[in-house]
């Protein structure tokens, strides 16, 4: 009788982990974003938190937590335990941009997180100027060679992805133009409308109006397929210029070490709510496209994601700033 109970003990005891586990999440999940309320990174994730609660029946919160351009937030999640009750919303900038754009990070973007999936793909576009005389991206390549540094182009700021991916396309095809660093995007657009800019790379949705009704020329696509908004032009990918598929993305992170069983079982549920026609038709509203990645092509693509950042860094000549 004893060695019955000791065995149905150590049986109870053997499968609690796997029952525990079974059951995530068992308390409320937070989903950290290192950004103020109300913007675009803030939107996706209250979309992706009201799937999860709808699907599990847990509570599921955004918990933003700004500050430094993403890095404090991002950084306080580094440090939380892997346990799937703790997420971020981490994208370009904070994984792959931040490494070598500032002198010191407090976290490292691939040894002190588990990639989940890649939630959004935010499709870019290359506009100009009417001013600018060029109507595809061979004949503007082909301008800037001939004429060095008369064009300016316009970005969010220094070190802003947009600033950078004109500085990788200018580093690759031997290009020299002006940069003019923006405080965001409201300020940039009213400049290249007005023609005191000639060239931005920005979120398809932004330029979207101003190119329907040709008051800007799109030139390319920088994402893997055509965008909807703009099915008449082409990509960089089908006018042969490769590294500029994915610009501007947003993907679900956890702390370094998260157990293999709890990462596949978390990122199958972020799978499934992505997957929803909901999520699909918020994020094409959002001049983007669901992913739903595995992890291990999140983690593929931030580790190319820092290598083609570095390289656009160092052409760019730009000197490392400070975290904070």
């Amino acid at each position: 009788m004893l060695r019955a109970l000791l065995a149905l003990g150590a049986a109870l005891v053997s499968t609690q982990p796997g029952e525990a586990q079974d059951k995530w999440p068992m308390k409320p999940v937070r989903i950290v974003v290192p950004y103020p309320a109300g913007g675009g990174n803030d939107a996706v994730q209250r979309q992706v938190a009201q799937g999860l609660i709808e699907r599990t029946g847990r509570p599921v919160v955004v918990d933003n937590r700004p500050g430094a351009a993403g890095l404090i937030g991002t950084e306080y999640v580094s440090r939380q335990a892997a346990d799937g009750y703790t997420l971020l919303s981490g994208n370009a900038s904070t994984h792959g941009i931040a490494p070598s754009f500032y002198a010191k990070l407090g976290y490292d973007p691939v040894k002190d997180f588990t990639p989940l999936t890649l939630v959004y793909d935010s499709q870019a576009v290359l506009v100009v100027h009417p001013t600018v005389p060029a109507t595809t991206l061979p004949a503007f390549i082909r301008l800037v060679r001939r004429h060095p540094g008369t064009l300016n182009y316009a970005s969010y700021g220094n070190g802003a992805w947009n600033h950078l991916a004109v500085e990788l396309l200018s580093s690759r095809e031997r290009l020299v133009m002006t940069h003019i660093p923006y405080k965001g995007n409201s300020p940039a657009m009213i400049d290249l409308l007005s023609g005191q800019v000639g060239v931005l790379f920005d979120n398809v949705i932004n330029p979207h109006p101003h190119v329907r009704s040709g008051r800007l020329r799109a030139l390319a696509v920088s994402s893997s397929r055509r965008s909807p908004l703009f099915p008449d032009t082409p990509t960089f990918t089908e006018l042969g210029y490769t590294g500029f598929e994915s610009m501007s993305w947003i993907g679900l992170f956890a702390p370094a070490n998260m157990p293999a069983p709890l990462v596949q079982q978390v990122s199958g549920e972020l799978i499934a709510v992505l997957r929803t026609a909901r999520m699909a038709a918020f994020l094409r509203a959002q001049g983007g496209q669901v992913v739903a990645s595995s992890p291990e092509e999140l983690g593929e693509l931030v580790r190319n994601d820092i290598v083609k950042w570095r390289k656009a860094i160092e052409a760019a000549r730009l000197q490392p700033a400070q975290a904070r």
